[in-house]
C-alpha cells in the first residue's frame, strides 16, 4: 500500500510522548500519522507520577475529566531514611498543585496510555498504524518520505512534511539529526511492582494520601497508591550486582528475583521490609543515561527518551516528554501551518528543549548522589532536608513544577 497523500507530521513511536505529541499537533490543525512497531500497545511499568508541569499539558488537551477518574491526587510527599519510620520533611503536594495551577497526580502508566490512546483514536486528524517499523527514510527541505515494513513484510511509503522520533532510548531516528550520543548503563536498576492493597502484610494500610520516599545506602524506595488505593506502587532503585560487567548491555527490562533485593531489604525498617518481602513479582528496568545533544536537523526532530533519557531521581522522565510535545506543537503553530517553515520551527523547538532537558538531567543526577550517599554524608544531607522543610523544597523546585510554556 502506498500512501500518496502527504501528512503534516509523521511520528515514530506511540509511547506516552508520541501519543501526547499527536494530540497536541492535531489540536493546532495538523494531520498526524503515528507509526508504532508493536502490534499491540501495552504500556510497561507500574505507576507514574505526573507533576504539575506535565499534568497541565494533559489538562489543556482536554483530558482532565479522564485523569480525574484514573488518577489520585496525593496530599503530601514524605521523605525519610530507609532504616526508620521517622520523617525528615513533608512536601504538601496539594498546596504545590494549587501554587502552580495544575494537579499533582499518581496513577498506573497503563491507565494513562489507555486515556491517550482513546483520545488519539477519536481524533479525525490522527492515524495510528501499529505493527510497522520505519526501515529507512529520506529528508529534504520539501519534507520526509519514509518506508515502513509491516509484520507481513509489506513495504508502505509515508510522506510527511516532518518526522518526529519518539521511538525511545534506542531510537532509530536519532542518528539522522546528527546526534552521535549513545545511551550508557549507569549501573543502577529500578525494581517495580504493584502490590494489591489487601495483600499488604500485617494489616499495614495503604495511605492513599501520601507518596513516600525512603533513602538508603546505594539505594532508595518510593511508594504511592494507584487506582485510588487499590494497589501500592513500589519502586526500589539499587546498584546492579554486576554493574561493572554490564556497562555496555542493551537490555531494557527483565523479571527480577526477590533474593537480589536482600541487601536493600536488610536496610529497611521492619514495616517497610515486610511490604517489600510481600511482593511476589518484580520487573527490573536498567537505568540508562545520555548527554543531551542535537534534537533536530532539517525536518526531523526527536522527543522524549529518544533525545534525552532522564534518570528517575526526580520522577520527570515522562513529564519532560509531555513538555516536549507541548513545546513542539507551539513552535509549529508559530509558523501557521507553512510547511516550508517547519524546519525553522523544529530548530526553535530543539533549542528550547535542549536547555530545559539539560537542567532537569543535571538536577536528577545530583539527586541520585544525594539519595544514595553513605555515612557520614547522610548526616549533612538529612540536616539540609530538615532545614529546607516544606517551604524550602517548594521554592527549590519552583523552576521545575512551575514550568508553563517554553515560548
Amino acid at each position: 500500500m502506498k500512501l500518496t497523500d502527504a501528512d503534516d507530521i509523521l511520528i515514530s513511536g506511540a509511547g506516552i510522548g508520541g501519543l501526547t505529541a499527536a494530540l497536541a499537533l492535531a489540536k493546532i490543525g495538523l494531520g498526524v500519522t503515528i507509526v508504532e512497531r508493536s502490534p499491540q500497545l501495552e504500556e510497561a511499568g507500574a505507576g507514574i507520577q505526573l507533576s504539575p508541569n506535565a499534568a497541565r499539558v494533559l489538562v489543556e488537551l482536554g483530558l482532565g475529566p479522564q485523569l480525574d477518574i484514573i488518577a489520585t491526587a496525593p496530599a503530601s510527599l514524605s521523605i525519610g531514611p530507609l532504616s526508620s519510620a521517622r520523617t525528615l520533611a513533608t512536601l504538601p503536594l496539594q498546596a504545590l498543585a494549587a501554587r502552580h495551577g495544575a494537579p499533582y497526580l499518581v496513577l498506573r502508566r497503563a491507565d494513562l496510555q489507555t486515556v491517550l490512546l482513546e483520545a488519539v483514536r477519536k481524533s479525525p486528524d490522527i492515524r495510528l498504524l501499529t505493527g510497522r517499523t520505519i526501515e529507512r527514510f529520506t529528508a529534504s527541505n520539501d519534507g520526509v518520505v519514509a518506508n515502513c515494513r509491516t509484520l507481513t513484510d509489506q513495504i508502505t511509503e509515508h510522506q510527511a512534511s516532518a518526522l518526529i522520533g519518539a521511538d525511545g532510548l534506542w531510537s532509530a531516528i536519532r542518528p539522522s539529526v546528527g546526534n552521535a550520543a549513545s545511551p550508557f548503563f549507569t549501573g543502577y536498576e529500578a525494581w517495580r511492582a504493584l502490590l494489591p492493597a489487601d495483600q499488604t502484610p500485617g494489616g499495614i494500610a495503604v495511605d492513599t494520601a501520601e507518596v513516600s520516599l525512603r533513602l538508603g545506602r546505594d539505594c532508595h524506595v518510593v511508594l504511592y497508591p494507584v487506582n485510588h488505593g487499590q494497589f501500592l506502587n513500589i519502586v526500589a532503585v539499587q546498584q546492579a550486582r554486576n554493574a561493572r560487567e554490564l556497562r555496555t548491555r542493551h537490555d531494557w527490562s527483565h523479571a527480577g528475583l526477590p533474593a537480589e533485593l536482600g541487601g536493600l531489604i536488610a536496610q529497611a525498617e521492619p514495616a517497610l521490609a515486610d511490604i517489600l518481602k510481600a511482593v511476589g513479582s518484580w520487573q527490573v528496568w536498567s537505568l540508562y543515561d545520555m548527554p543531551v545533544a542535537n534534537m533536530a536537523q532539517g525536518n526531523v526532530a526527536l522527543l522524549g527518551d529518544a533525545a534525552h533519557p532522564i534518570l528517575p531521581f526526580m520522577a520527570q522522565g515522562a513529564a519532560i516528554a509531555i513538555e516536549d510535545a507541548d513545546t513542539l506543537s507551539r513552535c509549529l503553530a508559530q509558523v501557521h501551518g507553512d510547511r516550508t517553515r517547519f524546519g525553522e520551527a523544529l530548530a526553535r523547538y530543539a533549542k528550547l528543549r535542549q536547555r530545559r532537558a539539560r537542567k532537569v538531567r543535571k538536577a536528577s543526577r545530583k539527586n541520585a548522589k544525594a539519595y544514595h550517599t553513605g555515612f557520614p554524608w547522610t548526616l549533612a544531607r538529612d540536616q539540609v532536608i530538615r532545614l529546607l522543610g516544606a517551604g524550602g523544597m517548594m521554592r527549590r523546585y519552583r523552576w521545575l513544577y512551575g514550568w508553563k510554556k517554553d515560548l
